[in-house]
């Protein structure tokens, strides 16, 4: 029960058009998130997009701006009252 080299061949063809069809039906369902289809935003894992800030930028630098007269509370030898605060374990 020899087959030809042709027989082979045309064995060979169609397995690897059947393997090439396959991968790219993998590589589609891949590709596949909540953003571009129907299924569900848990089905994403950990390859969610990073959220995008809608702020839009000012121009100004960040903390204090020059000009402000800023208030800061100076510790004191005594203060009026004491408070403390024990550590909860639960």
């Amino acid at each position: 029960m020899m087959k030809s080299a042709a027989e082979l061949l045309d064995m060979g063809r169609e397995n690897l058009e059947s393997l090439v069809a396959y991968c790219l039906t993998l590589q589609e369902s891949l590709s596949l998130t909540s953003r571009n289809s129907s299924k569900p935003p848990s089905t994403d894992g950990y390859l969610k997009p990073k959220p995008k800030s809608l702020r839009v930028k000012t121009g100004k630098k960040t903390g204090g701006q020059p000009g402000h007269a800023g208030a800061t509370l100076n510790k004191v030898e005594k203060p009026d009252i004491v408070k403390v605060h024990l550590k909860w374990r639960g």
